[in-house]
């Protein structure tokens, strides 16, 4: 996909009702050929919306007017392409971790909670947040609260998940109590996207009082090693949101290859569903009605458990689960990805 297409990609499935800002500003750069033509010559990973906005307000550009946005983004590409090099996108929503909660509160024995592309880790607290789903009281007081709307078969947790270790793994973990790492953070979230801001600074204070352990590396160089040194009287918990998107089908392979040499763990996916359709083979057999909004809550590769809102905000829970073909390709043992 060619640079412009992708910004226009953006700007209508996932700007779209969620950031008029971005999608104003996707569409106006998707449409000005010299600028498309600056981000084509990025590697084609750094060539993501996402991750140029984020730039742009790491840098403090002006995003009120079109014209002065674009100008900023021609008249500083040194600057502004040097940091999409440097950088990748790290949306660590507090909020999405409230997908994963009705399962592991399911959960009998105490959990080892792992979290691959986990940036600060954020989402590892699940048992630490007031998490109220359709405005029901949540499982614990906290000063992070996270309001998400339900709908569907959603089974209420009723208890906590008993965490006894919280594990992250990333290429490039962040400290929340580091301000140029906080100050990242902050640039990926989206410019009308107040509560998520107000969020991250609460939620990036608990963290800082009982930070996770973290492991830096590939998702697939490291998983094996923190899997084999995890707890045997705990139960594995391998989770991830929109994560695969920055992960090539080779390494996609190699990191379910690995889930699924370890049984004992379980797998949560929280991805958009092209990516989900990417993996599988064949394609998940959705229902008309879902459409293809939001990401998919899938475990173990083969069981879809729920739509959800990319940041948390809504819940759309299946019952029965939807069953798609497990996701465990011939000969997936292929080496570093």
């Amino acid at each position: 996909m060619r640079s412009s297409e992708w910004f226009r990609w953006f700007a209508v499935n996932e700007a779209a009702d969620s950031s008029a800002t971005y999608e104003r500003l996707s569409l106006a750069l998707a449409d000005d050929d010299r600028l498309m033509a600056m981000v084509d010559s990025l590697p084609s990973a750094k060539r993501q919306p996402n991750l140029l906005f984020a730039v742009a307000q790491l840098l403090e550009a002006p995003t009120e007017e079109t014209s002065a946005f674009l100008n900023f983004i021609e008249r500083r590409w040194e600057q502004v392409s040097a940091e999409m090099k440097l950088r990748s996108t790290q949306t660590n929503e507090a909020a999405r971790c409230a997908a994963f909660l009705p399962l592991l509160a399911q959960e009998q024995k105490p959990i080892s909670l792992i979290e691959v592309g986990c940036a600060a880790g954020l989402c590892l607290y699940p048992d630490r947040y007031s998490i109220s789903y359709n405005g029901r009281p949540s499982l614990v007081e906290s000063s992070c609260q996270i309001e998400v709307a339900a709908t569907g078969a959603l089974p209420y947790p009723v208890r906590l998940p008993r965490i006894a270790a919280r594990i992250g793994i990333d290429l490039n973990p962040l400290d929340v109590q580091d301000p140029d790492d906080l100050a990242w953070l902050d640039a990926c979230i989206w410019p009308e996207h107040q509560d998520r801001r107000d969020r991250l600074g609460r939620s990036a204070a608990l963290v800082a009082q009982d930070p996770p352990r973290f492991v830096t590396g590939d998702l697939v160089d490291e998983l094996e090693a923190v899997l084999a040194a995890i707890d045997p009287e705990t139960v594995p918990v391998v989770f991830h949101t929109a994560v695969l998107a920055y992960v090539d089908q080779r390494g996609r392979r190699d990191f379910a290859d690995i889930l699924h040499q370890h049984p004992e763990a379980r797998w949560l996916a929280n991805e958009s569903r092209w990516v989900i359709d990417a993996a599988e083979s064949p394609t998940l057999d959705l229902p008309n009605e879902l459409g293809s909004s939001g990401f998919l809550l899938v475990e173990n590769g083969i069981r879809v458990h729920a739509q959800c809102e990319p940041h948390g905000r809504w819940i759309n829970w299946l019952e029965p689960p939807i069953a798609g073909r497990q996701l465990r390709p011939e000969s997936t043992k292929t080496g570093k990805h």
